[in-house]
C-alpha cells in the first residue's frame, strides 16, 4: 500500500570538516530497524564528502535489517575521509554497511557476489583514499554470510574520463561542421551568379 512506501533523498551537498570520535560517522548515519517491511528508497547522490572523520567511517554509516530497502549511493565525491576504529586498519573510511537481511536488493540479487552488488550501488562515485574505503558486512537468514572492502575509483582517474569523453566529444562536433561547411561549399560553388545582379550591385 501507498503508506508502506517511503524515500529519502540527499543531493547536490557539501559536507566539509564534519567530526564526531563518538558517532558512527562524522556525516550520516543512518538505521533502518522497521519491523514491518516496506518499500523504502534510499538515494545519497552527486555530494561532495570533504575532509570528515569519524569512529567507524568519515562518510556514511548505514545499518539496515529491511529486505525491501534499495540503496543508489552515487555519484559521490569523497576527499580526505578518516575513521578511528582500529579494527578498519585505514580502511572503510568512506563508508561502513551493516545489511543483515540480504539480498537486500529483491530476490533476484546474485547473493553469491556481495562485493559486485556493493559496488553498483557506489557506481560513479570516486575516492582520494589509499586504501579500500568502503566496508560492507552482510547476513542470510540471520546469518553471517560476507563481508569485505571495495576501493572506489581514484578521483583523477575519473576526472581524465570526463576529459578524454569531452575531447572526443568536441572532436567529432568539429568534424561535423567540416563536413557541413564543406558541403555548403560545393553547393554554392555549383551555382553561377547572375551577371546582371552582380553588375548592378557593382554600380
Amino acid at each position: 500500500s501507498g503508506q508502506n512506501k517511503r524515500r529519502t533523498e540527499i543531493t547536490g551537498n557539501k559536507f566539509t570538516n564534519c567530526q564526531n570520535m563518538q558517532s558512527t560517522s562524522g556525516v550520516l548515519s543512518l538505521f533502518d530497524y522497521n519491523n514491518i517491511s516496506y518499500h523504502h528508497e534510499m538515494i545519497i547522490s552527486n555530494n561532495s564528502f570533504i575532509d570528515n572523520r569519524g569512529k567507524w567511517t568519515g562518510c556514511i554509516y548505514l545499518d539496515c535489517n529491511n529486505s525491501e530497502t534499495v540503496f543508489q549511493f552515487y555519484d559521490n565525491q569523497f576527499i580526505n575521509s578518516e575513521n578511528y576504529h582500529e579494527q578498519f586498519d585505514g580502511k572503510g573510511t568512506d563508508a561502513t554497511m551493516y545489511l543483515y537481511v540480504y539480498p537486500f536488493y529483491s530476490i533476484d540479487s546474485d547473493i553469491r557476489n556481495a562485493e559486485s552488488v556493493v559496488r553498483s550501488i557506489f557506481r560513479g562515485s570516486s575516492s582520494n583514499a589509499a586504501k579500500d574505503s568502503v566496508f560492507y558486512q552482510t547476513y542470510l537468514y540471520g546469518e553471517f554470510y560476507d563481508n569485505g572492502y571495495i576501493k572506489l575509483p581514484e578521483i583523477s582517474n575519473v576526472r581524465t574520463t570526463y576529459l578524454i569523453i569531452s575531447i572526443v566529444i568536441g572532436v567529432m562536433i568539429l568534424a561535423v561542421l567540416a563536413i557541413i561547411l564543406i558541403g555548403v561549399g560545393i553547393y554554392l560553388k555549383g551555382i553561377k551568379p547572375d551577371k546582371t545582379v552582380l553588375w548592378s550591385l557593382g554600380e
